[in-house]
């Protein structure tokens, strides 16, 4: 079975826990209680196999300390929740995704900015054009929902998000498989190329010896032959010095 974790990050009172609420029993929490830290488990079936998620409601702190960075870096994806009633929650957006990515030290995440409480119109501080203009600058989809009023578009955003979710870990799988697949090809290439190297450095070398072999070869019989020619000429020497000889001794 598939295991993903999702993390509502966001401002307190956006309306993070009601949404989950909505998700996991169709259930709209009328009351704000403010959240420490929560997590939240449901069993789905999405495009035909069985998924367990889990989800981690974040405390809606002004700091983003080390005990809040630990909880979050076991997420495999991250909803940014504001609400369109309070500015304030959608500028600490930008903090928020840059505290995570420095977190985790990857922009290579699943993320969606979630523009919460749609339904309150004319409380409405933050318009749809400003929401997708940040979505596109952070470089992350962008959704709008209403807890209170659209039950289904809740589920709808959660299971798409976790399709999402599922197609990046099946990329970085395939990456990851294609990476070691090259550095074994070159790693094979490089080898071959190294003994088809050595091969012809030995046949050099061979052919080297070979040549030095035959000159020393030559010189040596060149040698014998020099040598031969003066053993013969010092003969010949003694020869004609004998005869000379034995004419003087007839003489006298």
């Amino acid at each position: 079975m598939d295991d993903h974790c999702l993390v509502l990050c966001g401002k307190e009172g956006v309306g993070k826990s009601a949404l989950i609420g909505q998700f996991l029993q169709r259930v709209f929490i009328h009351e704000y209680e403010p959240t420490i830290e929560d997590t939240f488990t449901k069993q789905c079936l999405i495009d035909g196999r069985h998924v367990l998620i889990r989800i981690m409601d974040t405390a809606g702190q002004n700091k983003f300390d080390q005990h809040w960075i630990q909880n979050i870096s076991g997420g495999d994806g991250f909803l940014l929740v504001y609400s369109v009633t309070d500015r304030e929650s959608f500028e600490r957006i930008p903090e928020l995704y840059n505290t995570i990515t420095s977190a985790l030290q990857t922009r290579d995440l699943p993320m969606t900015l979630i523009a919460n409480k749609v339904d309150l119109t004319r409380c409405r501080q933050v318009s749809r054009r400003q929401g997708r203009e940040l979505a596109r600058k952070l470089q992350i989809s962008y959704v709008e929902t209403s807890a209170k009023h659209t039950t289904l578009f809740v589920s709808y955003t959660f299971t798409k998000f976790v399709q999402k979710i599922r197609a990046h870990k099946q990329d970085k799988t395939l990456c990851a498989r294609s990476w070691t697949e090259e550095l074994t090809k070159n790693t094979s290439s490089d080898n071959s190329s190294k003994l088809s190297l050595d091969i012809e450095d030995m046949n050099g070398y061979h052919s080297d010896r070979c040549d030095v072999e035959n000159q020393n070869t030559k010189n040596i019989a060149r040698s014998k032959k020099k040598r031969f020619r003066i053993k013969n000429i010092r003969h010949v020497a003694k020869l004609w010095q004998k005869g000379k000889e034995k004419q003087q001794c007839a003489v006298i």
